[in-house]
């Protein structure tokens, strides 16, 4: 699985039973779960015939039988299935039943708490089990605690061990990847839920949303650190530094013009003083991994842009934004080697925006010959940033400073968020 964030090897999406709004336990959810989860989770449960079927409380009558699961499951090559074991009185029927449809390779258990160890270790000894524990803040404040549950894991048998994400640590994580076993935390809902279990380096995710956890984790996402982050001066080297010290894959600089022609970098009209745009790319050649995002003011002379960064060796590693429709003339004429966002004004709110506003806006980046939009946070929705995925363009969101709105906007995994606080976003990735 290609990834921005440093997953462990062999790392697995669980997509949770009734996951992405299907009824739970059902074939639906097991066939939809597959689609974006390497292991798609049931609830074992038996009829008082002793038949296993899946139900997460009591068995009722249209419950979908095991036999009928793990037909499914035979249908989708490469899936496996995490059994959640509600009850166990005949687990050697699971077995028997994988076997009848070639999938006993396929299939392993979570729900072993301890009472539970006996029939799995005795009647399937063939399926590995996660020990499931209840794990709470309180209990992990005890002294030896987390050495005791990796004993505990080892002694039993299992593969690792399946707690939820809420109290879980680093430490926890770390003391079992020591001894070769596995972390799997549920159940990991949004995305504040997902990024903590990502950070903490758990080996499976299980989520009621895998089609949100898979695309964060796949999406190619890169932040902007804007002038002035972290309290540096705006348009200064300093908050470029500042923001590559951050984490930052992109610095931000705005970019005008002085009356004697030398670009410069400045918000407003240049008074002198300020740092050219030469000093900014001698910077950034320094820094090959980090890509600048030129933020165009007014494009006075943007062929002395391009032939600037040809000299300083800097042009695969720029890009501008800033450039409203009535900039695109001048961007394609004068600096026709460097890439652009298109910054569109009066961008509906949220509520209003339909599949047909939004690739009527589509149409429009790509008239201009944009590689994607660049726009302000408030105007953002999961629908955009789907469609225009779809549509094969960008999307560049900006200023985005708070953790709750950070959160919100990783949510819709974008091309590129700007910030003003790239230390904050670092610490939410764990970069």
């Amino acid at each position: 699985m290609n990834s921005k964030f440093p997953l462990p090897k062999g790392f697995t999406i669980t997509a949770h039973t009734g996951c992405e709004g299907t009824e739970y336990n059902s074939a639906e959810s097991i066939r939809v779960g597959a689609k974006y989860g390497k292991i798609v989770e049931v609830d074992l449960n038996f009829t008082k015939k002793g038949e296993p079927v899946l139900a997460h409380t009591f068995a009722k009558k249209d419950s979908l039988s095991l036999d009928e699961a793990f037909s499914v499951l035979s249908e989708l090559p490469g899936t496996k299935m995490n059994i959640d074991v509600k009850i166990g009185p005949n687990l050697k029927a699971v077995y028997d039943c994988a076997v009848k449809h070639g999938v006993q390779d396929r299939i392993l258990y979570t729900g072993i708490e301890k009472e539970k160890l006996i029939s799995a270790k005795r009647d399937t000894p063939q399926i590995p089990f996660y020990l499931n524990e209840t794990v709470t803040r309180f209990k992990m404040l005890r002294k030896g605690y987390i050495n005791h549950l990796v004993e505990e894991t080892k002694r039993h048998g299992a593969i690792g061990i399946n707690i939820s994400y809420k109290p879980c640590t680093k430490e926890l994580v770390d003391a079992f990847h020591k001894e070769g076993l596995i972390v799997s935390l549920y159940t990991c809902s949004d995305v504040k839920a997902m990024l903590k279990a990502i950070k903490l380096g758990a080996d499976n995710i299980t989520t009621k949303n895998p089609k949100a956890l898979k695309k964060l984790i796949e999406t190619p996402f890169c932040y902007t650190a804007h002038t002035g982050c972290s309290g540096t001066k705006a348009n200064s080297l300093e908050a470029m530094e500042m923001g590559i010290k951050n984490g930052a894959d992109i610095v931000e600089f705005d970019l005008r013009f002085h009356k004697n022609g030398t670009a410069v970098l400045s918000h407003d009209e240049p008074k002198g003083g300020e740092v050219t745009l030469k000093e900014a790319f001698d910077l950034l050649s320094k820094h090959p991994t980090i890509k600048a995002n030129v933020d165009v003011k007014i494009p006075t002379d943007l062929n002395q842009v391009q032939t600037l960064a040809e000299e300083c060796g800097v042009l695969q590693q720029i890009f501008y934004t800033g450039i409203e429709e009535d900039f695109v003339a001048a961007a394609r004429k004068d600096s026709p080697k460097i890439p652009y966002y298109l910054n569109v004004r009066n961008i509906l709110p949220p509520k209003k925006h339909t599949r047909e506003y939004i690739l009527s806006l589509a149409e429009r980046i790509k008239e201009s010959g944009a590689v994607g939009i660049n726009f302000k946070y408030v105007y953002a929705s999961k629908l955009l940033v789907d469609i225009f995925k779809e549509e094969g363009l960008l999307v560049s969101i900006w200023t985005v400073n708070s953790k709750k709105d950070l959160y919100r906007i990783l949510s819709y995994a974008p091309d590129n968020i700007t910030t003003k606080a790239p230390e904050l976003l670092k610490e939410i990735l764990g970069k």
